[in-house]
């Protein structure tokens, strides 16, 4: 039997869980500024600017599990000796590292270190987007010249959203919501644009995640073991 891969319904329960997300944090937020006092646990635990509380899970969790799908898609392209598999699993160990990296901050430590040696200002006091900035930009040429091309219209379509929406807000909002915090801007300015930085970052993983189920579920024939039957291997177009 064919197993049915819901990608919409995935879509809108990780669209539900942000929202969610989202109120919480506005709320904490509010709570925050109004009272000038953010050491609260309720707060820590929903507030976006903060580590290791239940964004911070989420964001990891939707990372790892994009992850974990880019390398069954690409183990798949390998039993196919697709030319396409070193792609999709050079996306799956990027994702891997995004999901560690919410967790564990390495860009932050990244960043302290750029700030030792450089102390910037500015646009990049979170100098960390340099060096991020730099890879994602000759990674993002490479896909685009040897891996884009060959992905089906809507789903690269997709992919073009999602990434740009993911960019926006880890590069993007993350430059300007540093330009603030250098020129010791309004924390509410601040608030609003890690709101929106770490809301971009979800939505577009979400977006993409979709987008890959469904690549599995109308590129692959996505099938699995019956007791009555076995089905079919897993098909897609060569490349």
């Amino acid at each position: 039997m064919k197993l049915k891969i819901k990608a919409t319904r995935v879509f809108r329960l990780l669209l539900a869980i942000m929202v969610i997300l989202l109120v919480a944090n506005c709320i904490v937020v509010w709570l925050k500024v109004s009272t000038g006092d953010g050491s609260h646990s309720y707060i820590k635990l929903f507030d976006f600017n903060k580590e290791s509380n239940v964004p911070t899970f989420f964001s990891s969790m939707l990372l790892l599990l994009t992850a974990l799908l880019l390398f069954y898609i690409g183990f798949v392209h390998q039993s196919q000796e697709s030319r396409l598999k070193r792609y999709w699993f050079g996306l799956a160990v990027g994702f891997l590292y995004m999901s560690i990296d919410e967790s564990a901050q390495i860009h932050e430590v990244v960043n302290g270190l750029i700030q030792m040696k450089f102390n910037l200002t500015g646009f990049f006091h979170y100098a960390w987007v340099l060096p991020f900035g730099i890879i994602a930009s000759i990674v993002g040429v490479v896909y685009l010249i040897k891996f884009l091309p060959f992905i089906p219209g809507r789903i690269r379509t997709l992919f073009w959203i999602s990434g740009g929406i993911y960019v926006a807000g880890a590069i993007g909002f993350e430059m300007i919501g540093g330009k603030v915090e250098d020129s010791g801007g309004s924390d509410v300015l601040y608030a609003v644009l890690y709101t929106f930085e770490e809301f971009f970052e979800m939505l577009g993983v979400s977006l993409f995640l979709y987008a890959l189920l469904i690549y599995v579920q109308d590129e692959l024939r996505v099938t699995i073991k019956t007791k009555k039957s076995l089905v079919s291997d897993t098909v897609f177009p060569q490349k």
